[in-house]
């Protein structure tokens, strides 16, 4: 998601079907790519596209990847953090 983006959870629709994709685009090639949530694995991806869905709850959320290359170097992307309304 882009930083600061403002969300709201919709009561006509379903929770499952209320998502966003959470996508890392590395500028290096990786060997694999974590996905975190609040500091929790989303998804851990070891092939393009480094993407995953998220269900919206309410409150504020941080978003971040982790990604290793062949040689075992670790990166990470900095923190996106995005709210979600009721």
């Amino acid at each position: 998601p882009d930083p600061q983006t403002i969300y709201r959870i919709s009561p006509r629709l379903p929770a499952d079907e209320q998502r966003i994709v959470v996508e890392a685009q590395p500028g290096a090639q990786l060997t694999k790519v974590t996905l975190l949530a609040d500091g929790l694995s989303l998804a851990t991806l070891t092939r393009p596209p480094y993407r995953a869905l998220w269900t919206l709850t309410p409150g504020e959320h941080s978003f971040r990847a982790v990604g290793r290359d062949a040689s075992g170097e670790i990166s990470e992307s900095e923190i996106v953090v995005i709210t979600v309304l009721k």
